[in-house]
This record gives C-alpha cells, structure tokens and sequence, in this order.
C-alpha cells in the first residue's frame, strides 16, 4: 500500500503552472482531510481562505484536523462524504482509511448538496480513496450552481483514470481538464477541473 496521498503543494504549485491559479480568497472544501495537512499546505503556499469546510471520518486522525484548522475560518465535519446520508462501515488505517463491507467502524456520511447547501465553494479537493465518483453525484447541484475549481483523486481505482474525467465531462458544465501524477507509478495521480471563462 503506497504511503498516503501528499500532494497539496505539489498540486497547487502545479496547478498554477499548467492552468489558471485557484481563485482568492479560497471557499475551499477538503473531502477526505486527513490531519489538515492540505489546508496547512495551501496556507504556507500562501493562499488565502474566506471559509473552509472539511470532513475527515476517521476518529483517530480528526483531532488533528481540529487543531490545524483552528487558524483558519473553518467548519469541520467528523463525517465521509457520500452521494446521501447514510451509515457505512469503514477500515482505519492512517495511511488510506477507506469504506470497507468488513470494516469495524460505522461512520455517518453526507453529501456536499446535503451538507453545503449554500457553501459556495470556488475550490474542492477529494482524496477519498476510490469513494470520489459518488461523492462527485452529491455534489452535482453545488457543481453546477458555483462551477468551483476541482482537484479530485484519480488513481485509487484503475477506472478513475477516464470515468472520473467522462463523468464530470457528461454535465457540460465547461470545464477543462488536466491529469497529473505526481509520484511514480501513477500514485498521486489528480484530475484537475478547471471552469472556462
């Protein structure tokens, strides 16, 4: 199992180089948040935020996120993201804690539409360990309405290469497209969304 995800300054720098900089102040919201470690990353990379919303399901990693997000104007949320509200059983493991039918833990999930109804985010990262493609169905409405900047993991599944891409593409919101790896052996592979003008 790879070392988990850590591409936020990667990514943004990135970002900034093969597409238009994420807008600012940032309206940001984290799916699979981890210790905060995006949200510190972005701060030093000198971004600004106006709001965050973050959600990190894992119990053992979510006090972390709490004290990282404390310097920033943040919402938190001990939850998963999903396509509906729902409980589902869920593997610990620091590294790519995940939805898992054997898992020993039951977590609460919401979706974005859900969650945020009137958020307005201009940036969304998912890093969600293969759970992306139906987080990305509840949060269509919010797609849709605010055309937010997306930067969404696309190497936990073999198909996340293409039917992540073909099924934010099917919407025809006008986004542009960009996929990036950023490890080797196409780890830390991300899809970038970026709305035309």
């Amino acid at each position: 199992m790879p070392k988990r995800c850590r591409y936020p300054i990667r990514c943004i720098s990135m970002c900034r180089r093969i597409s238009p900089p994420p807008p600012q102040p940032l309206r940001y919201i984290d799916c699979g948040a981890y210790t905060g470690d995006t949200i510190a990353n972005l701060s030093k990379q000198g971004l600004s935020f106006k709001a965050v919303a973050a959600f990190e399901p894992n119990p053992a990693l979510y006090p972390q996120l709490c004290e990282t997000a404390a310097l920033h104007p943040a919402c938190l949320f001990p939850c998963g993201v999903w396509d509906s509200m729902t409980q589902l059983r869920f593997t610990q493991d620091d590294a790519a804690s995940h939805f898992d039918t054997s898992g020993t833990v039951m977590v609460q999930t919401v979706s974005l539409d859900q969650a945020l109804p009137n958020f307005a985010p201009n940036f969304i990262k998912m890093d969600i360990e293969g759970a992306e493609s139906t987080a990305l169905l509840g949060a269509r409405n919010m797609i849709a309405t605010y055309r937010p900047h997306l930067a969404i993991s696309a190497y936990h599944k073999p198909r996340g290469l293409w039917d992540l891409l073909l099924q934010i593409q099917q919407w025809n919101l006008g986004y542009s497209f960009r996929l990036r790896a950023h490890a080797y052996n196409g780890f830390d592979t991300v899809l970038y969304a970026t709305p035309d003008p």
